[in-house]
């Protein structure tokens, strides 16, 4: 059984089940049309051979505008008749017993196919007898992050976060200015997950990550300067910036440039977008209090959560 990428298209070739020769120009020719690519864009059809599935070819269209390329995978029938533009996979079991499932694709929705092999669900499978917010809080690692608040706290809230992300600016704005109002105890940890997107936050974030190391009292001063001049900084100057913060914050110079040089706490910062991943991590900011996911960093969504869960904490 195949996943759609993209629609299912049909070539104009009469039906037949016998193998036939493939045009390749022709079945170029309908992809140009089927998805209106630019008239500039060269298609080209690679060679076709068996594909895993019987009775289809596998192969990949390469599209080139002269400055630019890319491939996409395509399946066509042996009668020259069908293709699918996309790519094929294999199903696996699924959590439920039974069942079958795609691979995880952080791109795609998640599918499960029934025994019956006729009817399939989109959509994640929940275990009714584990508790949701206890099974992120197993996931999460709290020894040595950065982290302010008291460690007996009743509430935990950990951020997912990225230096260079905007966004993650504004919400660490909006929790420094709204925690300290609260009435009530708050543990408030740091988790390190750059955006592939941003040019310069990985540097940063191993920087941050060595500054919680040499001193740890001194790392959250660190994270504070990043997300403070965060429209100054370049890719050109991330060091010496983090250089800067360091001095500033009482770092050992020599010690804090070593650990950034020889990127010494690479480790820490793999492993919590790792754990970012296992919990489903897909941009920063992102949220939780004693495991449970805040839908935004809109303060009304934080409080919402917070509230909800001191209540159950009393009880």
């Amino acid at each position: 059984m195949m996943m759609l990428l993209l629609c299912l298209l049909s070539l104009l070739t009469p039906p037949s089940s016998a193998a036939a020769p493939i045009d390749k120009a022709r079945l170029a020719e309908h992809i140009h049309k089927a998805f209106s690519t630019p008239a500039a864009m060269k298609l080209t059809v690679g060679e076709l051979s068996p594909s895993p599935v019987p009775g289809w070819l596998g192969g990949t269209v390469d599209a080139s505008d002269g400055e630019r390329r890319s491939a996409q995978p395509i399946l066509v029938s042996e009668d020259g008749r069908w293709y699918f533009l996309g790519a094929m996979a294999v199903l696996g079991a699924s959590p439920v017993p039974g069942m079958k499932a795609f691979p995880e694709d952080p791109n795609l929705p998640p599918v499960h196919l029934f025994p019956d092999g006729k009817h399939a669900v989109v959509g994640t499978p929940k275990d009714l007898s584990v508790d949701p917010d206890a099974a992120n809080r197993a996931k999460i690692s709290l020894k040595d992050a950065p982290a302010t608040g008291p460690a007996d706290a009743a509430l935990t809230l950990v951020e997912y976060s990225d230096l260079q992300c905007p966004h993650c600016k504004k919400s660490h704005e909006i929790l420094e200015a709204e925690l300290a109002k609260l009435p009530i105890k708050l543990r408030r940890v740091f988790k390190h997950y750059p955006l592939d997107m941003h040019a310069w936050s990985y540097d940063a974030a191993i920087a941050a990550a060595c500054a919680s190391r040499v001193k740890p009292a001194a790392g959250n001063a660190v994270l504070h300067r990043f997300f403070a001049e965060q429209e100054k900084i370049t890719p050109a100057d991330v060091r010496a910036k983090s250089l800067e913060f360091a001095k500033a914050a009482g770092l050992p110079e020599a010690a804090f440039a070593a650990c950034v040089d020889k990127k010494e706490t690479k480790a820490v910062v793999e492993a919590d977008k790792r754990e970012g991943d296992s919990l489903g991590v897909t941009g920063t900011p992102t949220l939780f209090i004693n495991g449970r996911k805040v839908r935004g960093y809109a303060w009304s969504e934080v409080k919402a959560v917070i509230d909800e869960l001191s209540k159950a904490a009393k009880k």
